[in-house]
C-alpha cells in the first residue's frame, strides 16, 4: 500500500491498493494554485457554516501545518507520521482563541488510520468550536455503491442505497435524493463497491455526526459539474460534531479517531502486500 499527503495543508491526497486509489481527490482543483486541494482526508475547525465570520470551514486549509514526527516505520511495519498546526495572528484577528491540533497517521497492513486531538491551549476562557473530518472517497461509480450498517438509524428517507440507472439534471437538481445527515450514527459501516470491487469497512470514535452525499449534488448547473467528470467517482462522508458547538475548558483536549479498510472479496486479508507511505505530495 501507498499513501501520499500534503504535509503544508494536512491534508492525506492518496491511499493506493494494489496501485487502485482508494481517495477521490479532484486534479481540477490542485492543477491550479489559485484553488485549495479538494478531496482526500482533511479537516475542518474550529467552525462551520456562513452564520460564523472568517472562513466557511475554519482555518486549517488556510494556515501552515509541520511535521511534528517524520514518517516512522514501526517494529510491527505499520508507518505512523505525525503533523501539528496552532492559532497564528491571522487566526487571532477572526477567532481570538489559542489552540493546537496534532494529527497523528498510521498505515497499517490492511487499513489507515487517524487521530485527530485539539486543546484548548488558553489558561483562562473556554473555547467553542465544532470538528469536521471529511473524506471523499474514490468509488467505479458512486451510483451503484451502497451503504450497510444504518439498519438501527432508519430516518423518514429510509436512504441506505445509492443507486441510479441515469444520471441527470434533474437528478443534480434534488439533493434531498443524493445527501443525507445522521446527528446519531453508528461507529461501524460499510460502503459496498459494485462489479466485485470490495468493500470499504469505516470505524469512527467519538464523532456522533455524519452526512453522506455526492459530489455532484453540491453543483446547481450540469456544465460546472461536467467540469470535473472525475465527480463520479466521489463519494464525500463528512463525520464529526458539525451540527453542535462543543466547548473546551482551559487545556482540555478533544479527541476523534478514524479508520478504513479495505476488504477484496474472497481474499484472504492476511496476505496484504506491504510498501512504505507517505512520500511528500508537495
Amino acid at each position: 500500500m501507498v499513501g501520499k499527503m500534503d504535509y503544508s495543508s494536512g491534508c492525506i491526497t492518496s491511499w493506493r491498493i494494489y496501485d487502485k486509489e482508494q481517495l477521490f481527490t479532484s486534479t481540477v482543483a490542485t492543477s491550479s494554485y489559485l484553488k485549495r486541494i479538494r478531496g482526500g482526508i482533511s479537516y475542518s475547525f474550529p467552525y462551520l457554516g456562513q452564520s460564523f465570520f472568517g472562513p466557511e470551514d475554519g482555518f486549517l486549509e488556510k494556515i501552515q501545518w509541520e511535521v511534528e514526527t517524520p514518517p516512522e516505520k514501526l517494529k510491527n511495519k505499520d508507518v505512523t507520521v505525525t503533523l501539528k498546526a496552532s492559532d497564528t495572528d491571522y487566526t487571532r484577528s477572526i477567532s481570538n482563541c489559542n489552540w493546537k491540533v496534532n494529527l497523528v497517521i498510521f498505515l497499517r497492513e490492511k487499513s489507515l488510520e487517524t487521530e485527530f486531538t485539539v486543546t484548548n491551549t488558553g489558561k483562562y476562557y473556554p473555547m467553542g468550536m465544532m470538528l469536521r473530518q471529511n473524506v471523499h472517497m474514490c468509488l467505479p461509480n458512486v451510483f451503484y455503491s451502497s451503504i450497510s450498517g444504518f439498519e438501527d438509524f432508519k430516518n423518514e428517507t429510509n436512504f441506505f442505497n445509492i443507486k441510479y440507472d441515469v444520471l441527470c439534471k434533474e437528478d443534480l437538481e434534488k439533493p434531498e435524493v443524493l445527501s443525507l445527515v445522521y446527528l446519531k450514527s453508528p461507529d461501524e459501516f460499510s460502503i459496498t463497491e459494485t462489479e466485485g470491487e470490495g468493500t470499504i469497512k469505516v470505524i469512527k470514535d467519538n464523532q456522533p455526526h455524519i452526512h453522506f452525499h455526492s459530489e455532484c449534488c453540491k453543483f446547481e448547473q450540469l456544465d460546472r459539474y461536467l467540469e470535473d467528470e472525475q465527480n463520479y467517482n466521489c463519494f464525500y462522508i463528512k463525520t464529526g460534531n458539525f451540527k453542535d458547538v462543543k466547548y473546551l475548558r482551559p487545556e482540555e483536549s478533544h479527541s476523534v479517531k478514524f479508520s478504513l479498510e479495505k476488504i477484496f472479496p474472497g481474499e484472504d486479508n492476511d496476505a496484504w502486500m506491504y510498501e512504505d507511505i507517505f512520500k511528500n505530495y508537495c
